[in-house]
């Protein structure tokens, strides 16, 4: 759903896949910003700990 609103927005998904068996990623582009997101989970005992991280950056202009 997190990538499909992304999508939404108008940004490109340029790569995606699988850093463990537990997670995954996928990076973006949109106008002059380069993102990432990757997503991981691991059950411990009776509940899941989910955890996001995002890293977002402009990109250099060239001319």
């Amino acid at each position: 759903m997190l990538k499909k609103d992304i999508i939404n927005s108008g940004a490109k998904v340029v790569d995606n896949g699988n850093t463990e068996t537990n997670s995954f990623y996928f990076e973006y582009t949109l106008e002059n910003v380069e993102g990432r997101v990757e997503l991981s989970g691991k059950k411990i005992g009776n509940y899941y700990n989910l955890q996001a991280e995002l890293d977002e950056r402009g990109k250099k202009e060239t001319k």
